[in-house]
């Protein structure tokens, strides 16, 4: 990690499967680029939508659903989780791509 002037800079390391760089999900960035991500701005949100069950049609979204019910011959319980969440940049403009 360096700064200067005020910036950080960081450099991430990624290996996926047998090599490192883009891998076959595309979830990785390939060799030599990145992105400038500006920190302490507030042009990051998460809204969150309610869940896919009953309960919560027609409510404000929560951060995290849970619930379990019986099995029908009392022996076990079921449990279900989930979390809807929608995270956005509101400036995409301000991440910055950088190549070497």
């Amino acid at each position: 990690m360096v700064t200067i002037d005020g910036l950080t800079f960081e450099e991430y390391y990624n290996v996926a499967g047998s090599g490192e760089g883009l891998g076959n999900d595309g979830l990785f960035q390939a060799a030599a680029t990145g992105y400038a991500v500006p920190l302490g701005t507030d042009i990051f949100h998460s809204y969150y939508a309610p869940a896919d069950i009953v309960e919560a049609a027609g409510t404000l979204g929560q951060p995290m659903y849970a619930r379990q019910w019986l099995s029908p011959d009392g022996k076990s319980a079921h449990l279900e989780a989930q979390s809807n969440v929608l995270s956005i940049c509101t400036r995409p403009r301000a991440i910055i791509k950088c190549t070497a």
